[in-house]
């Protein structure tokens, strides 16, 4: 559900609520005023107590999971407003530990409509390789020794050259992942070189921290670079998306499909940036 639809169910669930209530006390107050009315308005009064009913349950209903939404909206209006009026902030990123990766899904998912890779999955993942979801961070003396409040994330998954090929054809994407896709860290005692890698999710809460962790992620695909790997695909599922990658010079593996939604986009890491240049 996205934030305009969310905007007006949380509208519609209240009109609902009222339309069936008023008609439930209209069905009443005809009862009480027309004991002897006559048998047509007694049929249309036992209908308006049906319809009344539902109408006041779905009404409910609607406003409900569409508060769910517009509460998440609205901790990320929060979260950008307070943003903007923090003097000097500086930023951190590291990976998101086990017990953090529930706290980054639902983090994402507040930016980011659509499908998203499930906990479950990113857990076994993460065992795989618990260098695959990043988190961006204000650096306080708290962040230091506490899970810190998260205000960028993004996830970068390395992948072996039989997922990537794959990839490449667009028979393999994020959602599809099995943990024998993935390489393992660079420390492990039996990594490999990833073919490529694939840009998961990203997003962020503010521009300063939209801005941060821009460059932290292409920090990352650096450092991927430095390792061996030539190439970064990814999929947008987002306008927003689209144009992130377009304006890093992403392209779609099919030229018919460029500036599409829900197609595999790549870039070779030799066009990858510093961001210390700019």
């Amino acid at each position: 559900m996205n934030k305009t639809v969310a905007a007006g169910c949380f509208v519609l669930g209240p009109a609902l609520m009222t339309a069936g209530s008023a008609l439930s006390a209209l069905h009443s107050d005809q009862n009480a005023n027309a004991p002897n009315a006559s048998k047509p308005l007694n049929l249309v009064n036992e209908y308006l107590s049906y319809l009344g009913t539902p109408l006041t349950i779905i009404g409910f209903v609607i406003f409900v999971a569409s508060g769910f939404v517009v509460i998440r909206w609205l901790r990320s209006l929060c979260d950008i407003i307070s943003s903007q009026f923090v003097g000097n902030v500086e930023f951190d990123f590291r990976p998101a530990g086990r017990h953090e990766l529930s706290a980054a899904r639902d983090y994402c998912m507040r930016y980011i409509s659509g499908e998203f890779t499930s906990l479950e999955k990113m857990r076994l993942w993460h065992e795989k390789n618990p260098q695959l979801f990043w988190i961006v961070f204000e650096k306080t003396a708290a962040s230091r020794t506490a899970t810190p409040k998260i205000r960028g994330y993004f996830s970068i998954i390395p992948l072996t050259k039989p997922a990537a090929l794959e990839v490449e054809k667009e028979a393999l994407n994020a959602l599809l992942f099995r943990p024998s896709d993935i390489c393992k860290p660079p420390a492990s005692k039996r990594k490999r070189t990833p073919y490529a890698v694939y840009l998961g999710a990203i997003a962020a809460s503010g521009p300063r921290a939209r801005v941060a962790t821009l460059q932290f992620l292409k920090q990352a695909l650096l450092r991927e670079r430095s390792r061996g790997c030539n190439v970064v695909y990814s999929r947008p599922v987002t306008r927003v998306g689209m144009k992130l990658l377009a304006d890093q010079q992403f392209e779609s593996v099919d030229a018919e499909k460029s500036g599409q939604l829900n197609y595999i986009h790549r870039l070779e890491t030799s066009r990858v940036s510093d961001p210390l240049d700019g």
